[in-house]
């Protein structure tokens, strides 16, 4: 953040995706019964966002928190596993417990980690996780991996974003969406 600007800011929308909960998927596939740890544990990624955080503050800036977008295991499961042998997604399979559902639950671990930081450090949030979870084919929101939102899903999150700020704002009585300042980092 040395080269960032944000003091001129009102708000710096913070948000983290998946990729520091993933895992090296070739080693799984290649040797599950090996310990596998995620690209950044849970604990240190908590702490690095508490950091930011804290950065942002420093800057001058008032840090908004966004939850994770949501990742559809069906979809990320079929990605993460291209290309590999049959042995090797069965491999990934059976390390994931036997279905691609730990992948969401794994994943939403994080999520729950960014809303504990956020309320630990008072930094308000905007959910832009449960507008998809509000849908039973959110799936359809996702790109082809299953963890980037498509066009339909960056609208769902515009709409949740819109709507996280007008509160906030409200709550800081502020002037409408009109004068404010957004750094999005």
């Amino acid at each position: 953040m040395k080269n960032i600007r944000i003091s001129g800011y009102d708000f710096t929308l913070l948000e983290f995706e998946g990729n520091d909960c993933d895992f090296n998927w070739s080693a799984i596939a290649a040797d599950p019964g090996l310990r596998h740890l995620p690209n950044m544990p849970v604990t240190e990624f908590s702490m690095k966002y508490g950091r930011i955080v804290d950065r942002v503050r420093e800057h001058g800036a008032s840090p908004v928190i966004l939850t994770l977008p949501p990742v559809d295991p069906e979809k990320y499961f079929a990605h993460i596993t291209r290309g590999f042998s049959e042995e090797g997604r069965r491999n990934v399979l059976d390390w994931l417990g036997g279905t691609p559902d730990f992948i969401r639950e794994w994943h939403e671990m994080y999520n729950c980690r960014v809303l504990e930081m956020a309320s630990r450090k008072g930094v308000p949030v905007i959910d832009v996780t449960s507008p998809f979870y509000s849908r039973p084919d959110y799936g359809k929101l996702l790109c082809e991996d299953g963890a980037h939102p498509n066009a339909q899903g960056q609208a769902v999150m515009a709409g949740a974003l819109e709507d996280g700020l007008r509160k906030i704002i409200e709550e800081r009585s502020l002037e409408g969406l009109g004068g404010v300042q957004v750094a999005f980092c």
